[in-house]
């Protein structure tokens, strides 16, 4: 067996180990429960039991009865508070995620429009960029159409003046 073998079979032993420890802590924590709420059926069927034999101590046993039903409200409202914050903060948890999930779509939403708008941008200067060269070459090319025509004109009066002054 080599090293890392050994490595990895001792971190299985410690994974099993504290899953064997976690799977005991559930199993106790179930037992408690069990005993908690059979210990809450043993003494309301204990003050029932002893109510009905006795009615000798009426009093004491409506005391009792109060009580136990004080704290088992007193459970309840507990339980139902508990409940109602822990379904509050996941609530605020959800809204939260939701709200960072928005503004990430959010940011990647302008990002692209600010991609687009710079491609657009892009495009116009480009086509102004080739609009004014193509207006350059045709003013270029009415300059030289100009310059030769004047030349051509100029190179036939001077033949024409050359031929007059030949005659």
């Amino acid at each position: 067996m080599t090293s890392s073998q050994s490595a990895v079979s001792y971190s299985d032993q410690q994974l099993s180990k504290s899953y064997q420890q976690m799977s005991r802590e559930a199993q106790e924590m179930k037992r408690r429960r069990r005993r908690r709420f059979q210990s809450q059926v043993t003494v309301d069927e204990a003050v029932v039991s002893y109510y009905s034999r006795s009615c000798r101590q009426l009093p004491f046993i409506l005391l009792f009865t109060n009580l136990l039903a004080v704290a088992i409200l007193i459970t309840v409202n507990e339980s139902v508070r508990s409940r109602l914050m822990s379904n509050v903060e996941q609530e605020a948890d959800n809204s939260k995620r939701n709200s960072e999930e928005s503004d990430v779509v959010l940011k990647n939403q302008q990002m692209v429009r600010v991609q687009q708008m710079a491609t657009v941008e892009w495009i116009q200067q480009k086509r102004k960029d080739k609009d004014l060269a193509d207006t350059k070459i045709t003013k270029r090319c009415c300059l030289n159409k100009l310059t030769r025509h004047r030349f051509n004109a100029k190179d036939q009066s001077l033949c024409l003046k050359r031929n007059q002054s030949m005659e």
